[in-house]
């Protein structure tokens, strides 16, 4: 589709500009709760955003639809957060122009030692986009410092669910970040969130052929 056409779409209403901040808005259960009487038009907002997110980071289900990672029925029944960026369009009105979406995962992550991590409720990135007419324009960043703001974390401190080749040139080029070890979960953690850390007690899984291919330095 057109810019034009993605602008309609994600287009603010005026009734529920007030719903929304100047620039960011973080959107969970609990915002959702407090603008329930606007349900219906909040929830085509930010189900667009997903499917766009979806589109762009080619998810689609066996039917090649878009399968979104965020949904505004997802967010309702979680403890996920949805961070997203306001920006004015062309003519003035207010549009979502990006997203960046973080809660917890229970993980099992083996680092590039070989040694075998748990990690409980460990703060993940399980969404990222940010619309084609806004790209390098600093709107991601923004988010990210949004949510290393008001998460009180780093990005080397986050996992990243699945993460797109574009998010990851983001990471290395605004964060430094570019080391990891493949995981079969198709996490990503950065090997900066493990120098710090001091290594887990032993377990069964210690002995090389317990351990994962991706784990084994092959």
């Amino acid at each position: 589709r057109k810019d034009s056409e993605m602008d309609d779409a994600l287009r603010v209403p005026q009734h529920l500009s007030a719903c929304f901040g100047d620039e960011f808005t973080v959107i969970d259960g609990a915002w959702l709760a407090s603008h329930v009487q606007h349900g219906a038009a909040l929830a085509a907002l930010l189900n667009r955003l997903g499917e766009l997110s979806a589109i762009a980071q080619g998810l689609f289900d066996a039917k090649h639809k878009p399968s979104p990672v965020t949904t505004c029925a997802q967010l309702a029944h979680s403890q996920h957060r949805v961070y997203v960026s306001l920006l004015h369009d062309d003519t003035g009105e207010r549009c979502l122009a990006g997203l960046l979406k973080v809660g917890e995962k229970q993980l099992f992550h083996w680092d590039a030692r070989g040694v075998m991590h748990q990690l409980s409720d460990m703060p993940s990135v399980l969404d990222f986009y940010v619309q084609e007419r806004w790209q390098r324009q600093g709107v991601g960043r923004r988010l990210f410092e949004q949510v290393m703001q008001r998460e009180q974390t780093g990005p080397s401190q986050l996992a990243y669910d699945r993460p797109s080749p574009k998010l990851l040139a983001f990471l290395r080029k605004h964060f430094g970040l570019a080391h990891f070890v493949p995981q079969h979960n198709k996490f990503v953690i950065f090997d900066d969130f493990f120098s710090d850390r001091a290594p887990p007690l032993k377990s069964v899984y210690d002995s090389i052929a317990s351990r994962p291919l991706t784990a084994r330095g092959r």
